[in-house]
């Protein structure tokens, strides 16, 4: 035994550069296994997407392709013990519960009960345990709501135990129980076994697995530790090639499974969220914003329930979707998420979720937010603050942009070549008043009844606030001014009175000539939209705008005079 007494130790440089403490002068280093995986090329065969099979070559052999590999190893170094140091005080040694997240939790989690020989469940134990495997019942009990690292930790150190000191089954070859095994002996392998596995795939336990080996072995003759050091060895290799292989297949699964069409997420508004069927509920709602509107309308006290939003997230691994409510009254319930497996990397959900949370930022949220929603939420953020920053008329011009994107973005891609340039001519337009052209278009939209809905709501807001604008002055002074009929609406024209042809015969003649001009124009209207209700296609945004525009600037413009003359006669009505 080279240190029998030893709790905590490190390498040389480790105790300087992490602990701020030297090694004494003289002290006698104690050689240990550590782990030192090592890479290298290997043949594999080339696996079909997607039917998961080998491909096979021109020669009728499955073709192969050269991965890298990852292959666990161990090599002797030499550590000290803290008692063989002097410098900084160490953090106390009392074994902390881990806290911090794993990337890739829920599938590092199925890989592990995947290679585990006895079934996990999760539960409330009683005691202080984290964990346990019980021989007699053949099964693994985790401990609920702990932080993923404490639970993936747990989870290896329990498969270690089943693996290794389970008498009635030999798991490991080469490998028995061994009746004279102490507990504490047990305890270090299994722990040992556990840190090894964290440690090779970028989980650092050492903060917890450290003090645990030391509160085991502490003061403790382990005259089995070197036979110890081979089991952990063997086991630790054993797990980690499982994992890999189980992780490697959950991937190509998930990747199989991203491929495959997948219907949209969509989110479900209840007034009572234990039971939906009681009072107002809705199911198939798309919009964010939609969501919010039936949430904000429920009265609260109505059924003395609580009410939710919730996400309908199709599986496309299953026939059936999954309901889970992440808004529940005053709370985001986002430890819910962990049940539906992929929801967390499910862009569409994570982004509902973000724009619900960003709405509703005074209520509490139970649970961790998501790297990816997270993301998204800092995304949605940072564009407000922009906002904030740029003229009303050039964030409108933005969201027109974005709709005129979203609305046909294939006609979009072919008639606009500079983004940037679409939206400040968007935004010009609408401060010098010239966006009736943009009325007109949303107008048309709205009274296409073989259109969405959601458009045509999108359209009805949009007119709204390019109203706000007062856009339509200019447009009439080119449009409408021309029979002296400016009331800020176009495309509402009426026939002049008798006093205004008497006023002006020139004028009514020139007016007459607009007349037609707004039927023909009409007429052409008539026939785009039946061309529409034909073909069932939405029509080109972009291409409508240019039309609209065209046809206002198509008119002919009043001589300076002429509109004076006009203007006086209207002045000359009203007075009287």
């Amino acid at each position: 035994m080279q240190k029998p007494d030893a709790t905590l130790v490190a390498g040389f440089n480790s105790w300087q550069k992490n602990f701020d403490r030297h090694v004494n002068k003289g002290e006698k280093g104690i050689r240990i296994m550590a782990p030192a995986p090592y890479k290298k090329k290997q043949e594999v065969d080339v696996i079909d997407k997607n039917t998961g099979k080998p491909v096979i070559g021109e020669d009728g052999k499955p073709k192969t392709e050269q991965v890298e590999i990852v292959i666990p190893a161990f090599k002797p170094v030499t550590v000290f013990d803290v008692s063989q140091t002097t410098g900084k005080e160490i953090p106390s040694l009392g074994a902390d519960e881990l806290k911090f997240t794993v990337e890739n939790f829920e599938d590092f989690m199925k890989a592990l009960e995947r290679v585990s020989p006895v079934p996990m469940e999760y539960m409330d134990i009683s005691s202080d345990a984290k964990g346990y495997f019980s021989p007699s019942e053949q099964r693994i009990v985790i401990q609920n709501d702990m932080g993923e690292s404490q639970t993936v930790k747990t989870a290896v150190h329990e498969i270690a135990h089943s693996l290794l000191h389970d008498k009635d089954n030999v798991r490991v070859e080469g490998i028995t129980d061994g009746e004279k095994k102490t507990r504490s002996t047990k305890e270090v392998e299994a722990e040992s076994v556990a840190y090894t596995v964290c440690q090779h795939f970028g989980i650092d336990t050492s903060e917890y697995s450290f003090a645990y080996v030391a509160g085991w072995s502490s003061g403790k003759e382990m005259p089995e530790l070197k036979e110890s050091m081979d089991t952990i060895r063997k086991t630790a290799s054993q797990l980690i090639t499982g994992i890999e292989n189980e992780l490697r297949e959950i991937q190509l699964q998930r990747s199989q499974t991203m491929e495959k069409a997948q219907d949209p997420v969509t989110l479900v508004v209840a007034e009572c969220c234990e039971y939906h069927a009681l009072g107002e509920h809705y199911e198939g709602v798309k919009s964010v914003d939609e969501a919010i509107r039936l949430f904000d309308a429920i009265p609260s006290e109505r059924l003395n329930g609580i009410k939710s939003i919730g996400l309908d997230v199709p599986r496309v691994d299953k026939e059936f979707s999954m309901e889970i409510d992440v808004l529940v009254g005053q709370t985001f319930d986002l430890d819910t998420l962990k049940f539906v497996p992929g929801v967390k990397e499910n862009e569409q959900a994570m982004e509902m979720i973000a724009r619900l949370i960003d709405h509703y930022p005074e209520m509490e949220i139970r649970g961790e937010i998501p790297p990816l929603c997270a993301e998204i939420l800092s995304q949605i953020r940072e564009e407000r603050t922009l906002l904030g920053e740029l003229s009303p008329s050039m964030v409108l011009a933005i969201k027109i942009d974005e709709f005129m994107h979203d609305f046909d973005p294939y006609a979009y891609a072919d008639q606009v070549t500079d983004r940037e340039e679409q939206v400040k001519t968007i935004s010009d337009d609408l401060e010098k008043g010239e966006a009736g052209y943009m009325v007109s278009y949303f107008k048309e939209l709205i009274s296409n009844e073989d259109g969405l809905m959601e458009d045509r709501q999108k359209a009805q807001q949009f007119i709204k606030e390019i109203e706000e604008y007062k856009p339509l002055a200019k447009i009439e002074e080119q449009f409408e001014e021309n029979y002296n009929h400016i009331d800020n609406y176009l495309n509402n024209l009426k026939k002049p009175s008798e006093e205004r042809i008497e006023n002006s015969r020139e004028t009514d003649e020139k007016q007459e000539e607009a007349l037609n001009q707004a039927d023909s124009d009409s007429g052409r209207k008539t026939d785009v939209e039946k061309q529409i209700k034909k073909s069932g296609k939405r029509p080109s945004l972009r291409k409508r705008l240019e039309e609209k525009k065209a046809q206002v600037a198509s008119v002919p413009e009043k001589p300076a005079n002429e509109k004076e003359h006009v203007k006086n006669n209207e002045r000359s009505m009203t007075d009287g």
